[in-house]
């Protein structure tokens, strides 16, 4: 296998020390334990199908969702686009981490440790944000 490698093509800071190496079994270890990935699918079509509900709520605004697992975005209409930054900081005042994507979407991007209460959360949150646009 080293023999794959150049000189200079391959480097890394911390890549092969033990703290690394013990954090990445770790990490490994968790995403391969029983029902970790399938919970993680099905809060992915939670999240998606909340989002669906905001969707469907403010139809001037929103035009639909997209995504895959947990990586999920609320498609903006040309309304909505139009507020996309202030959205994004009226989100932030409340605590809730979300990006304008592409000038198009609302991205939400939650870790896989996630609850379908934080998710809820979040939904709750956009509500409140979106309602006086509506």
């Amino acid at each position: 296998m080293a023999a794959a490698f150049e000189p200079g093509s391959h480097a890394s800071t911390f890549g092969g020390n033990p703290v690394a190496c013990a954090a990445a079994k770790e990490v490994l270890n968790a995403l391969l334990a029983d029902g970790f990935l399938q919970g993680v699918r099905e809060k992915g079509e939670y999240l998606a199908a909340r989002l669906a509900r905001v969707s469907e709520t403010y139809p001037t605004l929103a035009r639909g969702t997209r995504g895959a697992g947990l990586l999920q975005a609320l498609v903006l209409t040309d309304k909505g686009i139009a507020h996309g930054a202030d959205l994004v900081k009226a989100a932030f005042e409340q605590g809730l981490l979300i990006n304008f994507a592409g000038n198009a979407v609302l991205r939400f991007l939650p870790p896989l440790i996630v609850s379908t209460e934080e998710i809820d959360q979040a939904a709750e949150m956009l509500d409140s944000i979106l309602a006086p646009l509506a």
